[in-house]
């Protein structure tokens, strides 16, 4: 038992940590993003902790030229199924409505919009971009961030510049859900529509079940150390602030607490 514990817990934080993970780009670890057409990026301190993004770090995007192909190109590893289709999340923070466009690895690929508009102007909100694979496997090793196209002003014109205008983008994650994040980042590249209600409020991890079925749960502190368990369709545990993980059932999520 203590063995699985141990294995389970490195693989839970090499995965939240950046380290082999498939899906989660977080500028927590160090990576060198490439920008092109104008664009400037920089990796810099999270303005804004108390929203979706609680993580230290994201990414700043900016432009020195009207450029509409102004781009950022980030490292990352991950594979979508042949005929299968798979969901880029992205959490965003601009100080207006961008029109932002991603690619997967090359200039031949699609540039698909998001699905949802960003509407929460100067708060993170998650953009989630459909991305479809034909009848080949496909491995992207660098995710194409279009950061503020403004192209023939579909929604809009450009919105960033270099000196007090920045689009700032953090927690890329890969799954098969197309539903937004409104809580906690989901961990692991196949995560599906979750069957319960899990985040952090004034102090507190809350937890609540959808069809009121128990399930036992792990909340870990920051160090993997084993908060409490659980084995219940609710409950609202009380906890310093600081991030945790909590797994319910085979799925994983982490919150920040503040």
């Amino acid at each position: 038992m203590k063995k699985t514990t141990t294995i389970f817990l490195v693989s839970l934080f090499m995965s939240l940590f950046n380290v082999n993970a498939q899906n989660l780009v977080d500028f927590e670890s160090a990576i060198t993003p490439t920008p092109a057409g104008g664009a400037t990026f920089a990796t810099v301190t999270n303005p804004d902790k108390t929203g979706l993004n609680g993580t230290s770090n994201c990414g700043q995007f900016g432009r020195t030229d009207a450029t509409w192909w102004a781009l950022v190109d980030v490292p990352c590893n991950f594979t979508i199924p042949a005929n299968e289709t798979r969901y880029v999340h992205i959490m965003v923070l601009y100080p207006a409505q961008p029109d932002i466009g991603i690619r997967l690895n090359t200039d031949g690929d699609p540039t698909p919009r998001t699905l949802n508009p960003y509407t929460d102007f100067g708060v993170w909100q998650d953009l989630v971009f459909e991305m479809n694979v034909s009848t080949s496997e496909k491995t992207v090793t660098q995710l194409r961030f279009m950061g503020d196209m403004g192209y023939q002003n579909d929604p809009v014109g450009q919105v960033v510049n270099n000196t007090d205008k920045f689009g700032l983008f953090d927690e890329i994650i890969v799954n098969n859900d197309p539903t937004p994040r409104s809580t906690a980042t989901v961990i692991g590249s196949d995560a599906q529509e979750a069957s319960f209600v899990l985040y952090a409020k004034d102090g507190m991890i809350k937890y609540r079940s959808k069809d009121n079925a128990s399930e036992q749960i792990y909340v870990y502190n920051s160090t993997g150390a084993v908060v409490e368990t659980y084995n219940t369709s609710q409950f609202d545990c009380a906890v310093a602030p600081g991030l945790y993980i909590v797994k319910v059932g085979n799925d994983t999520k982490k919150l920040i607490v503040n």
